[in-house]
């Protein structure tokens, strides 16, 4: 069965990818926050060109801990940040961030998550299907695997082994672009199934809408203040835009498709995912 080969095959790129990816991100984290500090407490210093996007990101999405990394008051954030305050040469300080900035190029080349995770500043076409088979942890695995298993068995038996893989990847690479649509210029990488996942779930309500599956549902301590707030994350946009996105597909499906030769329809589909990324959609301006 298909649903059992993608879960197969993403828990086989997990366990390849995984262990990698957690030894990778908290160094290359902890270089550019050392670069952020840096660059706010010293602003004579020349940010070098290949990590000033970096800079000039965090600056315009978060100017209020910019504002706080320029005080001079502010708390000590390491050892390294303690040695930095006792440096008073401008030419150390340079020298400083200049190896930072090589440190940052070469994590990010060799990082798995830069290479083939989504990044809405810089999308790569094949970032559209990789990043939906990237996890972030085992939580985010079996969650997305349990819904894909729970919706997606029954939409394979109905669509078949064609439609029905063909629909996983386009919703995947839709719930992406729904990211990219709300966080323009954005340096964070987006990974996993779960707008896929959320896509099958939408086509399961509109194909089945009596049928009901009982589940379980856990939600952390965040997921509960945000619904609590009324508030909406960039992921929850992916979620719900893809699960919409899946609702509208299986209806236009339901209702259209059975009238209209399966070739047009390919052009049609080709024509508007064309026009959502091509090069008059204005997605990722600064």
């Amino acid at each position: 069965m298909i649903s059992i080969a993608l879960v197969l095959f993403n828990l086989l790129v997990f366990l390849a990818t995984h262990w990698k990816m957690q030894e990778d991100n908290p160094q290359r984290g902890e270089v550019r926050a050392h670069i952020l500090l840096l660059a706010a407490s010293h602003a004579d210093i020349n940010v070098p060109d290949r990590v000033r996007e970096v800079v000039d990101t965090f600056k315009r999405q978060h100017p209020d801990t910019w504002s706080q990394a320029q005080a001079s008051n502010r708390d000590i954030a390491d050892a390294w940040d303690a040695r930095m305050r006792l440096i008073d040469d401008p030419a150390k300080l340079q020298d400083e961030m200049d190896s930072l900035a090589e440190q940052y190029v070469a994590m990010t080349g060799d990082s798995l998550v830069d290479k083939y995770a989504f990044i809405p500043a810089h999308p790569r076409a094949l970032a559209y299907l990789t990043a939906n088979f990237l996890h972030g942890g085992w939580l985010h695995l079996i969650g997305n695997m349990w819904f894909l298993w729970l919706a997606g068995a029954i939409l394979e038996d109905t669509w078949g082994r064609l439609i029905y893989p063909a629909f996983y990847l386009i919703a995947g690479a839709a719930a992406l672009q729904f990211h990219a649509w709300f966080n323009p210029g954005s340096l964070t990488p987006t990974l996993g199934a779960s707008g896929a996942v959320a896509a099958l779930m939408g086509a399961f309500l509109v194909r089945f809408p009596t049928s009901k599956i009982e589940v379980a549902l856990v939600l952390g301590l965040r997921s509960i203040t945000n619904l609590a707030l009324g508030k909406e994350s960039g992921s929850t946009r992916r979620h719900t835009g893809c699960y919409r996105s899946g609702c509208f597909q299986k209806f236009f499906r339901e209702r259209f498709l059975r009238r209209v030769p399966a070739w047009r329809i390919g052009f049609m589909w080709a024509g508007y995912f064309w026009r959502a990324d091509g090069p008059d959609a204005s997605l990722y301006g600064a």
